[in-house]
């Protein structure tokens, strides 16, 4: 895990934090359940599934970047739609939409506009 990783991570973080604020009332039982979902599927994607890595140029797509952030938007959407089952008893799709999307889109937006993850070590002479 790089620099990279935590900064990606944080933006997806602040997103979510950001997506609750601007809903009414404020749940937040369902703000610390998102957090905590978010960061389990984002550390998940990295930890079980390295190829997945971003490796592209900065401003390109790549199906690996498309894969992850729909892996890890569904993945945001099912833990978020169950914890609002749990929660209230009914799932509140326009927040559920909300959340998935401002993730998704976070993760879009930081592996695309970042560049890549993955640094080649050099070897030097000495």
């Amino acid at each position: 895990m790089n620099g990279q990783f935590f900064k990606n991570l944080l933006m997806a973080l602040m997103a979510v934090v950001v997506t609750a604020f601007s809903t009414t009332p404020l749940d937040t039982a369902l703000l610390i359940i998102s957090l905590i979902s978010a960061t389990l599927i984002y550390v998940g994607k990295n930890a079980f599934l390295p190829a997945l890595t971003s490796i592209t140029a900065s401003g390109t797509w790549n199906w690996k970047n498309v894969f992850s952030g729909l892996l890890i938007a569904i993945g945001n959407g099912i833990l978020n739609g169950a914890a609002m089952i749990i929660l209230n008893g009914v799932i509140d799709v326009k927040k559920l939409l909300l959340l998935t999307l401002s993730i998704a889109l976070t993760y879009f937006g930081a592996t695309v506009f970042n560049g890549p993850t993955k640094v080649t070590k050099i070897r030097q002479a000495g």
